[in-house]
């Protein structure tokens, strides 16, 4: 990714979009369903 007058040019590299893809598109989608396990894992030994 390259900053060019503050603003974001995506490379043509698919290396280089990793980072991008790691933070924009998917962790929210990964921390969701983490979220849900722990809590699911939280319920379950509270209760039990």
């Amino acid at each position: 990714i390259h900053y060019v007058d503050g603003e974001i040019q995506i490379s043509p590299h698919a290396y280089d979009q990793l980072p991008l893809y790691d933070t924009w598109a998917y962790k929210p989608f990964l921390f969701h369903y983490k979220d849900i396990e722990k809590v699911a894992e939280s319920i379950w030994t509270y209760y039990i």
